[in-house]
């Protein structure tokens, strides 16, 4: 590995911010339309996230059809739930409102059923474990908030089967405790999502009481943990519960925790983990996985500086097949993720702590 001082690093980093706002940079997803509206809906990425998430489903229709279904575990099960119930409600997809896909969708809603323990949770990673049955309910109540408005008539039984799962889960998670941190916060996230499905006031009740005990966040914007894993854990969670329960405050801790997390990249995308507590220390992780934080943040806030971040990661090698091919269920479950991103603003390059 060559070596090189932090003035180049700082130089390479430079020239990552500036490309994300080159004429090459702009419009990696969106062609060189610029944003005029709020309002305005990206067609053009809707199309790309739609040829993506075709290939999802070739792939989950041919393991099916081998009778291989047996190898996607249970969040593998959710989650080709809702690559498959997106591709029936994007009029984009080759699939759409394609009636081939109703079987396989109740089918995989079928074999988490019976896989279900009497309280509701699911033994997914640890036994009877709400916070991970929240983790693997989380496509799953996607997929049905997806499909909540079709009236596709032979949509009924799989929407109904779903209903049984989820309202069973729910009730699991709402009674049950955690593990770490940050299951406190994706608990609440499951339960804001289920009750924008079925609403119920025993689950924004349980979800007050977890953010009674106050998220921690340090002044630089870490989390308790000090985990980059765990922060897309807990940002995805914050921004869920902020939009679905009008807990507007809750963004001010994504959004410092993004400003963080753009100051812990590195050129190539990857960010810094040996400051963690948890298991990631050891592990390579890259903002990418944030991109949807961002993307969200900068269109609510019309901010440019998190559009330019969010340009920067479209540049980065992977995003379309970690990104693109795989998040069109997130853009059509949060109709905002569509609209075309503000302009973006230089973004700093030359920075220190003192």
């Amino acid at each position: 590995m060559t070596k090189i001082s932090r003035k180049t690093f700082i130089k390479q980093t430079s020239m990552a911010g500036v490309l994300a706002m080159s004429p090459m940079g702009i419009g990696v997803i969106s062609g060189q339309k610029k944003s005029s509206s709020k309002s305005d809906v990206d067609d053009n990425l809707l199309k790309r996230l739609a040829e993506g998430n075709d290939k999802q489903v070739d792939a989950i229709m041919k393991q099916l059809s081998n009778r291989q279904d047996g190898s996607f575990g249970s969040r593998g099960y959710t989650a080709n739930f809702a690559v498959l119930a997106a591709a029936f409600s994007c009029k984009f997809s080759k699939y759409y409102k394609d009636k081939t896909l109703i079987g396989p969708m109740e089918s995989l809603v079928d074999v988490i059923l019976s896989q279900q323990n009497p309280d509701g949770t699911m033994d997914a990673g640890n036994l009877a474990s709400p916070p991970d049955t929240a983790f693997m309910m989380e496509n799953l109540v996607k997929g049905a908030r997806i499909l909540q408005e079709d009236k596709t008539k032979e949509l009924n039984s799989v929407k109904e089967k779903a209903k049984l799962f989820i309202t069973k889960a729910a009730n699991g998670i709402s009674e049950g405790g955690i593990h770490t941190p940050n299951h406190r916060w994706a608990v609440c996230s499951i339960l804001a999502s289920v009750n924008a499905l079925y609403p119920d006031q025993k689950y924004v009740d349980r979800v007050n009481d977890w953010l009674g005990e106050h998220p921690y966040q340090d002044s630089d914007g870490e989390y308790a943990e000090r985990s980059k894993n765990y922060a897309r854990v807990n940002n995805s969670a914050f921004i869920e519960v902020g939009r679905l329960l009008d807990k507007p405050e809750l963004f001010d801790l994504v959004r410092k925790s993004l400003d963080l997390t753009y100051y812990h990249m590195e050129p190539n995308g990857e960010v810094i983990t040996n400051n963690s507590r948890r298991q990631d220390q050891f592990s390579v992780q890259s903002i990418m996985g944030s991109y949807l934080f961002y993307r969200y943040l900068a269109i609510r806030d019309n901010d440019g500086k998190l559009a330019a971040i969010a340009k920067t990661i479209e540049g980065l090698d992977g995003f379309e097949s970690q990104i693109l091919d795989r998040s069109l269920a997130s853009f059509l479950d949060e109709p905002l993720l569509q609209k075309y991103l503000p302009e973006p603003v230089l973004i700093p390059v030359n920075y220190e702590r003192v």
